[in-house]
């Protein structure tokens, strides 16, 4: 009778020992895999700047990144598909089941049209984690009434010279005819219609600009292009100038 209790017993746990690994294993792997993989969300995933002009550059906004998780995640980085974009990143980690605003701003100075990038978030689990990359689209649309073909005017003088002379070149489809304000410059800067053109609808109109600077300086101003029409938003192009020496 002893015999067959003990057989019993040891059959049942026989019968029960694959069960009793499987369940220990499959624990074991959730706590691993929660290890190693960053559930994170964005918030949200669309972020939509709607109709700027390029004088509202830089335009801004926030997105929330969610840590759905039980542990701390460290943002690794946040890129842009665009070199327009200018991205704060988190230093600090998020907290379970926490989040963070990340601002970010586009210089759309020079753009028309509609515009779409996107920014990707990667957190510091690597990116063969799932959830460790997700992206965020960013779309909006720049109207324009007059633009440059750059974000800055930028000029350079000789060691022995003072000044220098650029040309800035502003465009429009709107106003073929517009006409500039008399407007009050920095007094180094001097400013000229020098030529208008207009091809396939788009009229270009170029300016001359006459920089001076000081001895052993670098210079940083702002050329202020004011249309008569006052309906037309002004334009304001940075100006840059270095001394070679």
């Amino acid at each position: 009778m002893e015999k067959s209790t003990l057989k019993l017993s040891l059959a049942y746990v026989l019968f029960l020992l694959p069960f009793t690994f499987t369940a220990i294993g499959c624990s074991k792997y959730a706590e691993t895999d929660g290890a190693d993989v960053s559930p994170i969300s964005v918030f949200p995933k669309v972020l939509d700047f709607g109709k700027v002009r390029p004088t509202d550059s830089p335009v801004k906004l926030t997105f929330d990144i969610v840590n759905n998780s039980n542990r701390n995640v460290v943002i690794a980085d946040i890129l842009s598909g665009c070199s327009c974009a200018d991205i704060d990143v988190p230093k600090e980690p998020i907290p379970p089941q926490g989040k963070i605003a990340v601002g970010i701003s586009i210089n759309v100075w020079g753009r028309s049209g509609t515009f779409e990038d996107y920014v990707t978030v990667k957190t510091a689990s690597g990116l063969t984690a799932a959830g460790s990359i997700v992206q965020v689209s960013v779309l909006g649309t720049v109207e324009t009434d007059i633009w440059t073909n750059g974000q800055a005017l930028r000029c350079t003088f000789d060691s022995d010279t003072q000044s220098a002379t650029t040309v800035l070149t502003v465009y429009t489809v709107k106003y073929p005819d517009i006409v500039f304000a008399e407007t009050s410059q920095d007094d180094r800067i001097t400013v000229k219609e020098i030529s208008r053109d207009t091809r396939n609808g788009e009229t270009a109109i170029r300016f001359s600009v006459e920089v001076n600077i000081e001895p052993n300086s670098t210079m940083m101003r702002t050329i202020s292009l004011v249309p008569e029409n006052t309906s037309i938003a002004p334009l304001n192009v940075p100006l840059y100038g270095l001394r070679i020496l």
